[in-house]
């Protein structure tokens, strides 16, 4: 790649963070400036229009301070948190229910989520819209809150389709395979009946 490329790209990188960012033309200045960058207002429109390139020190000190920028707003995005993810969250463990659980208990309620989207949601890196957030409210303000009632009937589904999977293919599981999982989903019940004789589904009726 040719010096005049690099430095076209560049003045794009630059132009794309000072639009992230909702800085003009002389604020972005005065960031520079106080990041021990002294540029001209001028000089950078005429970066931003093509007519003018940085010399290879200040193009160098321009990415560098770039890279700090990108660095700084990737660890802010990913702390930075949804407060309705905060609260979906918060349900979640406090229901002891895995991400897939979760995700499964959302698409459930109307709300098809992925378990890498969940995931991204909690780690901050992807924010759902605002109609994905209202909606999330709307579910955790109706969904019940009993934690072992919650995580029963999670693994009570979880099994159900194992066991569904094992009728399919049964010639491919073992008899005790099945034999297992029967035996596990009676436990899953009996301790659902002991102590909530209804599913968290039932509860809206």
């Amino acid at each position: 790649m040719s010096r005049n490329s690099r430095q076209s790209l560049l003045i794009d990188r630059f132009k794309a963070w000072r639009t992230a960012q909702g800085l003009t033309q002389a604020k972005a200045a005065q960031v520079l400036a106080d990041a021990g960058l002294p540029i001209a207002v001028r000089t950078l429109q005429q970066w931003e229009i093509g007519r003018r390139s940085p010399q290879s020190v200040t193009a160098a000190a321009l990415e560098k301070f770039l890279d700090e920028q990108e660095k700084q707003t990737a660890i802010q995005t990913r702390t930075n948190v949804a407060p309705v993810v905060q609260r979906l969250r918060r349900w979640r463990e406090e229901n002891n229910l895995s991400t897939t659980q979760a995700a499964a208990a959302l698409t459930e309620n109307g709300l098809p989520v992925k378990v890498n989207t969940l995931q991204r949601w909690e780690s901050g890196l992807r924010h759902p819209s605002a109609l994905a957030a209202k909606a999330i409210t709307n579910f955790l303000d109706q969904v019940p809150l009993t934690s072992a009632q919650q995580r029963l009937y999670w693994r009570l589904r979880e099994l159900q389709k194992k066991l569904a999977e094992a009728h399919r293919s049964v010639a491919e599981k073992p008899e005790q395979y099945v034999v297992q999982i029967v035996d596990e989903l009676m436990q899953v019940v009996e301790d659902l009946l002991e102590i909530a004789p209804t599913s968290p589904k039932s509860k809206k009726r």
